[in-house]
């Protein structure tokens, strides 16, 4: 996702207080006034750590001001990120953070806030990969839904905790190959593992290998594996998750009625045909394949083993209109 949208959407704050007397000022009137505080003090892009990965890239947690006239962002006061510094305009992942409940100058410090589960950016490929996992015949949208899926890279793990939040009985594993990212989610995105929440640090590809070789089967696969830097071709997903080898294994992981949904990102080569190259290579082990547009460069890719009974009209913001 374009890290763009949030500098331009973050707010330059004009304060309508007067922090000459700051140190005196500790109750602000109302959240306008107290983002206002936290912007005096921290500037409206706070970076809160800076993270060399094992590949040699680096990425960086910041916690984002947004202007709350920006119909894009409607309640949604400050977002934390992961961005990449070695591809331009990129994040892996974006929570809505949530505000402390007492508003003060005690509680300014954002990178003492939590981030909301509950809460997807609409539009964005978050939103419409998630969504699109219920598109099969084999996951309900309902929350008594017992679905396995396999998510396959982490970042901040903003699909997982999403899923998990509103869909407590989906048993969820995530498949992450770098220690340091899985540090950052749970240091910075509230990352936590229950019985229905699991994380392995490995290899996606050879885990998909490994399962297949074992048998086992998911209804959905979200295939969110990404680089952090520019030089390559396709950024999302890595070249291991493209060789002819993994997608026939990646199809046989995946159920009669399932579906496998792919967060694709064009590098050096357009969206279109980045587009074009996943459909041609997944739909040789699947019989059918189809696309979905996201804001900015990325689209959704996703193939099943027969075409959809029923054409599904699944809107996943619907679950967060309905109190949990």
């Amino acid at each position: 996702m374009a890290l763009s949208m949030f500098l331009t959407a973050t707010v330059v704050l004009q304060p309508d207080l007067n922090f000459e007397n700051f140190d005196n000022f500790e109750s602000p009137q109302n959240i306008k006034e107290f983002m206002n505080m936290v912007n005096a003090t921290y500037d409206a892009v706070r970076v809160q750590e800076r993270i060399v990965l094992e590949d040699g890239s680096h990425v960086v947690v910041a916690d984002i001001l947004l202007d709350d006239n920006n119909p894009e962002h409607k309640n949604v006061d400050a977002l934390r990120v992961i961005g990449t510094l070695d591809v331009e305009n990129s994040v892996h992942s974006a929570f809505r953070l949530i505000l402390p409940s007492e508003l003060s100058k005690r509680n300014i410090d954002s990178s003492k806030w939590k981030v909301d589960c509950s809460y997807i950016q609409p539009n964005t490929c978050y939103h419409i990969c998630t969504e699109t996992v219920f598109y099969c015949d084999a996951i309900n949208f309902s929350r008594d839904n017992e679905a396995n899926v396999l998510s396959l890279g982490l970042g901040g793990g903003i699909m997982d905790c999403f899923l998990h939040y509103y869909f407590p009985k989906i048993n969820i594993t995530v498949v992450e190959i770098s220690a340091q990212m899985v540090y950052v989610a749970y240091k910075w995105f509230n990352f936590e593992q229950d019985n229905c929440h699991h994380l392995v640090i490995a290899d996606g590809a050879e885990f998909v290998k490994q399962q297949a070789l074992k048998g086992v089967q998911y209804d959905a696969i979200i295939l969110d594996a990404c680089y952090s830097e520019s030089t390559h071709k396709i950024l999302c997903p890595t070249e291991s998750f493209l060789e002819e080898r993994t997608i026939q294994q990646l199809s046989k992981l995946v159920s009669d009625k399932g579906i496998i949904v792919i967060n694709a990102a064009p590098g050096t080569i357009t969206a279109s045909e980045e587009s074009e190259l996943l459909l041609e290579s997944f739909s040789k082990f699947f019989q059918y394949c189809n696309t979905r547009n996201a804001t900015g460069e990325n689209e959704v890719v996703y193939c099943m083993h027969r075409p959809p009974v029923l054409q599904k009209h699944i809107d996943l913001l619907s679950v967060m209109r309905v109190p949990v």
